[in-house]
This record gives structure tokens, C-alpha cells and sequence, in this order.
């Protein structure tokens, strides 16, 4: 038995039963039979008591949160931390213990980095810094005892939400809500199987398997991930087949290079070289990639699977970033930690029940869990929607969605206007669609569009970026620099496409306007081509040399 302190107790040798103890032999196989039987219904039992526990407490405590409740809610996130830190980490649950600890310290860090970019009410902004460092000093406090992880984790999605109250620009989760469910999934574990053996229910070896379980259901719910955005790129309407043999997924470099996030594109011959690559093998990579994917559903029932296939995940990520500049760098520090910790586990395979967990959590973690669904067909256009700025002698700057910090990801995937009349139809982020007649008409630049049968509104979109104006020439250095670059995005501007913006005095731009082209691209004599379809432009707002 083990004490809340972590302190084992000492163990008596076991008893023989006095069958044994006569005869000299074993208990019977039937009757050891019927003890395995039953110790596995109760270890089942509490784990989908500890399953249920973790998803309805999740499910009040995510998101929710305005700027002025967030620095109290930390506050008694602390102390919550606090009360519970005579719970350690189990020696039993060192793989979990690793992948938590991480977790933890990657969302401090995050916190930290990631300021609030927006004005808020007098004596907040002092409270929001409060908040941001007490989340990194309970990550730090994390690597010690596992209730210090819960402001890390709830402070990221609380932050969010704050966020997207603040400056009216939603934010997509993708890129950092799995990083929580499996930190969330773990927490809740260590707590509550403390909790369990303080009240003396569990038996030996049932904490062990309580672990791993919760250890493979975390694992499952992120393969999840990848399981379902194959799925989703099964589904496209063009059929089960065409994503593999129709979709050129070398037209997402076209998209960023001309939206100013492709990493190689101070390097056009390069850069076309590579697409060309990309386009002659083109078929070999898509079948890789969704092979990848669908198979982390039976890949997850054995270790050495999982470590391969992690490896996989995060060198396609890798590529990813490479060929369009985004970055999924949570999700690539998230498969670390899942290879390292199951590179820990004295176990060469599963047993059934624990397979039957990691493929039942990737399949229906859907269900309780938040799971991305990346599937879509990318063309050789681009929805580009983007802010200009002009300055007191009359230049012209592309202002980079870095700019945006808090809402970059917003201005990157272009999901800026409540319609689109007048520009091309179902397509989204990157010139991507799900639309497979839309897929084959932009690649003879012979786009659907949407009927133009209103203006398009840019009122809102000019408010957000007059405000943030302003809020950069507050915080801008002595140069009236704003060093954007300098935060955690999850896509980059490429910074040498835009280092005339970055070095501009933002005291010195008098004023913005909003641009939305639909064009269509592709590669000409080692340069970028576009034919624009369609243009808008907003009548601008006036910063007043501010």
C-alpha cells in the first residue's frame, strides 16, 4: 500500500490459503481464473470512473473565463495546487509523470510568451502579468507534484477565451487544445487514483494498470488527431481515392508564399524545385501521409508502433512546416514526450485490454474530446484577405499577420469577414476546399464565386485593426518598433518578405485599409504568378498620426 506522501508501506509475504499450505501446491486454475477475472472488472470499473471524472470536470472548468475573473480563478487555482501537493508523482507512473512534467513546463513557457496584445480595463493589465507568471511558477512547481499542472493547463484555454472576448477575432483550438486533453487526461489520473488508494480499494497491481491505461486512453485521444483528419480526407466529396490521386498538395506552397508564410521563399529557384518535387511523387506522399494517419488505430496496441509512428508524425510536421510555414511545434513537443515516455515502458506489448483502450480512445475520443479534422483538397489559388498599411509619405506596406499576435492565426487563415460576395466559393485557409468540382475548376482558373449581392462588410475588421494600432504605438520601443516575430505563433511570416514593415516607425503610418483578392496561382520562369479574379478593397481608417 502506498501512503498519500508516496511512502510505500511495508509488505507481509504473501499467505498461502490453508489448501495450499497442506497440500504444498497452487490454488486451483479455475479459481485463479475467477480472481483475475473479477480484479480486471474492478480496474475496468474504476477506470471508466476516472474516465467519466475527467471528461465532466473538463467540461466545466475549459474556456468560460472574462478578463476579469482570470487572475481570481488562478489565484484559487493555486490554492487548489496547493492543498493537493502532498500528491506525488508514482513510481508506478513514470511514463505519465514525463509526459505531464512536459506538458506542464510547455504551457509556462507559453504563458508567459504569449502577452495579451490587446487594451484592457485600468489595472488589468497588471493582473493579467500576475496571472501569466503564476502559470509559469506552477509549471515550474509541476516538476515536483502533478496538481501544480492544472493552472498551466487551465490557464491556456482560460486565456483563450479571454482572448477571443477581448478583441472580437475568433481563434481556431487546433493547434494547442490536444496538447490539453492529454495534459488534462493525466492530471486528473495522478489525483484521483491517490484518492482511490487513501479510501483503500485498490489492489496490487491494479494501480499499475490504472496508469497505463490512462497512460494509452491521453495517447489515443491525440492519435485521434490523425486518425480522423484521414478520415476526413476519405470522405472529400470527390471520393475515397481522390485526395491520394487528385489532390497536388504542392499548391499549399503557392498559397504561402503568396500570403508571406512559406519558409524558402527567399529562394524562388529553390523553392520551385521543390514544388516540382513535391508534384512528380506527389501520389507516393499522399498515400504516406494518409496511411499515417489511418493507421495510428492499430499502430497505438503495441509500443514499438507508437514510437515509430510518432516519429513519423513529427517529421511530416517538419515538412509541413517547410512547405507552407505552419508550424505545428505544441503538437511536435507533444509526440517528444509520448515517444520518451513510452521508450520508459518495461513492456515489449500490450495485453488485450490495454489494446482495446488505446484503439477505443483514438475511434471514439471524438466523443468526449476535442479532435481536429484536417481533410481538405488544396488549389492553386488563394482567398488573400490582408490589411495595408500607408504611411505620412505615402508608401504602401503589407502589413504580415504576425503583426496580429494574439489573432495571427486568424489573419493567416483569412477568416476575417462574415461573407465572401463577389469571391471564390468554399474555398478557406491556404486555397484550400472541400469542394471537388471547386478543386478542378481552380485549376483552370475557372472559379465558382459567390454572388455579389451585397458589399462586403470590413466595418469590424477595421475597428480590431485600428485598436491593435494603437495598442502597438503604446508598446512599440524607442524606434516605434513592434517585435511581433518575438511570440509564440503558430504560423510565421516569413520575415525577410516583410522586413520594410518590420522596420517602419508605426508612429509614422497614418492609416489601413483591408484587401480581399481571389486569385489564382502557379509558378512562371522561377517567380510566383498570380492572376486576380476578383478584388475588394475597404474605404481605410484613419489612424490620425497617432
Amino acid at each position: 500500500m502506498v501512503s498519500i506522501t508516496g511512502e510505500r508501506e511495508k509488505r507481509s509475504p504473501r499467505i498461502r490459503s490453508d489448501a495450499e499450505s497442506h497440500s504444498g501446491h497452487a490454488l486451483p486454475m479455475n479459481m485463479m481464473n475467477t480472481n483475475r477475472s473479477a480484479t480486471l472488472l474492478t480496474t475496468a470499473s474504476l477506470f471508466l470512473l476516472l474516465m467519466t471524472v475527467t471528461v465532466v470536470v473538463r467540461n466545466q472548468v475549459f474556456g468560460g473565463v472574462s478578463p476579469h475573473s482570470l487572475l481570481p480563478l488562478s489565484v484559487l487555482t493555486v490554492v487548489i495546487s496547493g492543498a493537493l501537493y502532498r500528491v506525488p508523482y508514482d513510481l508506478d507512473a513514470r511514463a505519465n509523470g514525463y509526459v505531464l512534467r512536459g506538458v506542464a513546463l510547455m504551457l509556462g513557457c507559453y504563458a508567459v510568451l504569449n502577452y495579451p496584445s490587446y487594451s484592457l480595463p485600468d489595472g488589468l493589465p497588471t493582473a493579467h502579468a500576475v496571472a501569466r507568471y503564476m502559470a509559469f511558477a506552477s509549471a515550474v512547481m509541476a516538476l515536483w507534484r502533478p496538481a501544480f499542472a492544472l493552472l498551466p493547463i487551465l490557464y491556456t484555454t482560460w486565456r483563450k477565451a479571454v482572448d477571443i472576448e477581448s478583441t472580437g477575432i475568433d481563434v481556431s483550438p487546433t493547434d494547442y487544445m490536444p496538447v490539453l486533453e492529454v495534459g488534462w487526461i493525466l492530471l486528473v489520473a495522478f489525483l484521483s487514483i491517490r484518492l482511490v488508494q487513501i479510501v483503500r480499494v485498490l489492489e496490487p497491481g491494479q494501480k499499475s494498470t490504472l496508469y497505463l491505461w490512462t497512460l494509452i486512453a491521453a495517447i489515443g485521444a491525440h492519435f485521434g488527431n490523425y486518425f480522423y483528419s484521414g478520415v476526413a480526407k476519405l470522405l472529400l466529396d470527390g471520393g475515397a481515392s481522390s485526395w491520394v490521386l487528385e489532390n497536388n498538395t504542392a499548391n499549399i506552397m503557392l498559397a504561402s508564399w503568396q500570403a508571406g508564410f512559406l519558409p524558402i521563399a527567399a529562394w524562388p529557384a529553390f523553392a520551385q524545385g521543390v514544388s516540382e518535387v513535391v508534384q512528380d511523387h506527389v501520389v507516393v506522399i499522399n498515400a504516406l501521409v494518409l496511411a499515417g494517419q489511418l493507421l495510428s488505430v492499430l499502430f497505438i496496441a503495441r509500443p514499438a508502433l507508437i514510437i515509430a509512428l510518432t516519429v513519423f508524425y513529427d517529421l511530416m510536421h517538419l515538412t509541413i512546416y517547410a512547405l507552407s510555414g505552419i508550424f505545428f511545434w505544441k503538437w511536435i513537443i507533444l509526440n517528444l514526450l509520448i515517444i520518451g515516455a513510452v521508450s520508459k515502458l518495461p513492456l515489449q506489448r500490450f495485453d488485450l485490454p490495454t489494446k482495446v483502450i488505446g484503439v477505443s480512445f483514438t475511434l471514439i475520443g471524438w466523443m468526449f474530446f476535442f479532435t481536429a479534422r484536417l481533410g481538405w483538397y488544396d488549389t492553386a489559388s488563394l482567398k488573400d484577405i490582408y490589411v495595408e498599411a500607408v504611411d505620412k509619405r505615402g508608401r504602401v506596406f503589407r502589413v504580415p499577420s504576425n503583426y496580429y499576435l494574439n489573432s495571427s492565426l486568424t489573419f493567416t487563415q483569412g477568416r476575417l469577414l462574415p461573407y465572401w460576395d463577389g469571391h471564390f466559393s468554399g474555398v478557406d485557409s491556404l486555397g484550400s476546399t472541400k469542394s471537388y468540382s471547386q478543386m478542378k475548376r481552380l485549376g483552370r482558373c475557372d472559379p465558382e464565386l459567390v454572388p455579389r449581392e451585397r458589399a462586403l462588410d470590413f466595418s469590424s475588421l477595421e475597428g480590431f485593426v485600428l485598436r491593435h494600432h494603437e495598442w502597438g504605438i503604446h508598446h512599440a520601443d524607442a524606434s516605434g518598433l513592434v517585435h511581433y516575430d518575438r511570440f509564440p505563433h503558430h504560423v510565421w511570416s516569413n520575415p525577410w518578405l516583410f522586413e520594410e514593415f518590420a522596420q517602419l516607425d508605426k508612429r509614422e503610418v497614418a492609416g489601413f485599409r483591408v484587401v480581399v483578392e481571389s486569385k489564382c496561382l502557379t509558378w512562371k520562369d522561377g517567380r510566383l504568378s498570380q492572376q486576380v479574379v476578383s478584388r475588394d478593397q475597404s474605404s481605410g481608417v484613419n489612424t490620425n498620426g497617432q
